[in-house]
Order: C-alpha cells, then sequence, then structure tokens
C-alpha cells in the first residue's frame, strides 16, 4: 500500500523526531544503551561534573571471572543517588560480562543483553542496604576466555538534581585479596556454590578517578 504524501511526511517527522530526542540517564526507566560518551554527556545535557559527589565503585574480585560490585563515596554527607550506569569492558576494551542484580533487587534492571547495570524507576537509591543480609552488590561473570584485566566503569546522578554527575573512568580490577573476597561470599549469601569452584582472585575497594571536566550526560 503506498502512503499519501502527508502520511509519508508524518512517518518522516516522526523518525527525525525519535533521532533528535536524546536518550538520557535522567530517563526514570534508566539508560536505553550501553556505555558514556562523555563528549555526548556534555552536548546533551548541561551542567558539569561535581567532584564533591565522591562517587567510587568498590570492586572484590571473587573467582578470575565473577565480581562484586557496590557503589560508594568518600563524602560522608553523600546517602544516596539518583541514576547510574554501570559496565565492564576486558583488556581489549570490548564491553564483557553478564550482570546479576542483588537480591531482592528493587529500582534496577540490566540492559543490553545483561551487559550493563541501570536503574529501572524514579526515585533515590541508597548507597548501603538497609538490610545486612542483602548487600547493594552487582555481580559480574565473565567469559573465561576474556582478556584481563577487567576494567569497570560508568555514570552516576547525585540526589539533588540532574546537573551532579560523576563519570567514573575505567579502572583495573584489583589485585585478589583471599580475605576480602571469603567475606563477600559469604555477604553474598554463601554464593560460592553457586559461582563454581575454582575461587581464585581478588579483592580491594578502589577508588576510580573522576572524568574532569564534563557536563552531565547522554548515552551513546
Amino acid at each position: 500500500m503506498q502512503l499519501s504524501p502527508l502520511a509519508s511526511f508524518l512517518a518522516v517527522l516522526v523518525a527525525l523526531v525519535a533521532v533528535m530526542v536524546p536518550s538520557s540517564l535522567a530517563n526514570p526507566d534508566g539508560s536505553p544503551v550501553c556505555s558514556v560518551d562523555v563528549a555526548a554527556m556534555a552536548k546533551n545535557h548541561g551542567g558539569a561534573q561535581n567532584s564533591t559527589l565522591g562517587f567510587f565503585f568498590d570492586i572484590t574480585v571473587l573467582t578470575n571471572t565473577t565480581f562484586a560490585v557496590s557503589v560508594k563515596t568518600k563524602v560522608p554527607t553523600v546517602a544516596n543517588y539518583r541514576g547510574l550506569l554501570l559496565w565492564a569492558n576486558s583488556a581489549r576494551g570490548i564491553r564483557t560480562g553478564t550482570w546479576k542484580l542483588p537480591p531482592n533487587s528493587k529500582g534496577f534492571k540490566t540492559v543490553c543483553g545483561g551487559m550493563s547495570v541501570t536503574q529501572d524507576r524514579p526515585g533515590l537509591r541508597m548507597l548501603a542496604s538497609v538490610d545486612p543480609a542483602s548487600p547493594v552488590n552487582f555481580v559480574l561473570t565473565v567469559p573465561a576466555d576474556a582478556p584481563q584485566p577487567i576494567s569497570f566503569s560508568g555514570a552516576i546522578i547525585g540526589e539533588l538534581g540532574l546537573k551532579q554527575w560523576n563519570v567514573i573512568s575505567s579502572t583495573p580490577a584489583p589485585a585478589y585479596n583471599k580475605t576480602e573476597a571469603a567475606s563477600m561470599f559469604q555477604q553474598l549469601g554463601g554464593a560460592s556454590a553457586a559461582l563454581g569452584s575454582g575461587a581464585a582472585s581478588t579483592s580491594a575497594s578502589v577508588f576510580i578517578g573522576l572524568v574532569a571536566a564534563i557536563a552531565a550526560a547522554v548515552f551513546v
């Protein structure tokens, strides 16, 4: 069936609007894409990176292929955040792995075939879990042949507004620490059995450098 000139014009107009409207971390339903482009963030959202929020990822390497990651801050007065995009790359700079959400997770979802984590509804996310038995840790499992080290990146919106952004740069997972890995396994509910044996890996709290001179964000 051939479209009328008016119908054709409207179809083109709708397509153009869809292209022009940016996809944003501020989207209450989370990011529709997989990773952050800093230049696009600065161009489309305005505002500026707020390094005073002090967000970082606390990374525990559970096995050679399994990692636990939580969002923390170095600033005592910062208790929550509003938006999140989290992903990991192999040593070749290729996005890798599949994420598992925390137990009874509310407010988060995986996107891009499970390769990224974002929020799935409006509202604040707490940095610390109210239930010690269900810590807010996102668990990543990568293929056994993924080139190491695995690096973690993300973008976080502060609780007070969309223009309060931290972008967390790509940083390799820390060295294995048997004691911390065992402690994290226990926090995760004895997940070692579910994750498999061969838990020879690493743990530590890593402050991930904040990317300077950006302005809030859009995903590409």
